[in-house]
């Protein structure tokens, strides 16, 4: 990926492309050069292909939470926010470890008038696991955005 990144950022893109076109060709299979290449199209400014190519390669490999995350992002910044909690929320699922889906999540369920059901959700998931720090988190900055403080306060007490 390193090596795939120096070389779409220091040569031209008459250069690039016969290259990309060929790994295509000889790794049909991979999900993750077809995702290099979504991230490719990214950086040339060329959301429309790059959002093709993330989507093929999460179709050969659905677990790839870098496409989910870049295939949200681009949803967020076109304001198709129901697609981008879509994605957000696929990244979630494959690590609630990171901040970036949740933050994701939130600014997306805001910006769509989301909140409510995003709350809810999230307090059912706590509910029914209390000890994931993570979710109690970004739950209270959610129940805040949402202007519910007596939620927020009771799960910071601990209720």
């Amino acid at each position: 990926k390193n090596i795939f990144k120096y070389f779409t950022e220091n040569f031209q893109n008459k250069k690039v492309m016969p290259v990309l076109d060929t790994l295509i060709i000889l790794y049909a299979g991979s999900g993750r050069l077809l995702a290099m290449e979504g991230e490719y199209y990214l950086s040339q400014g060329d959301s429309v292909r790059a959002i093709q190519f993330y989507r093929k390669a999460l179709g050969l490999m659905p677990k790839l939470r870098d496409a989910q995350m870049k295939l949200a992002d681009i949803y967020f910044k076109r304001k198709q926010y129901q697609s981008a909690i879509q994605f957000y929320s696929r990244a979630l699922s494959l690590n609630s470890k990171k901040d970036d889906a949740y933050h994701g999540l939130i600014a997306a369920s805001e910006a769509e008038n989301r909140m409510d059901k995003l709350c809810e959700l999230w307090s059912f998931k706590y509910e029914t696991n209390k000890g994931n720090l993570k979710l109690k988190e970004f739950l209270i900055e959610a129940l805040d955005k949402a202007g519910k403080y007596k939620q927020a306060k009771r799960i910071i007490a601990g209720e």
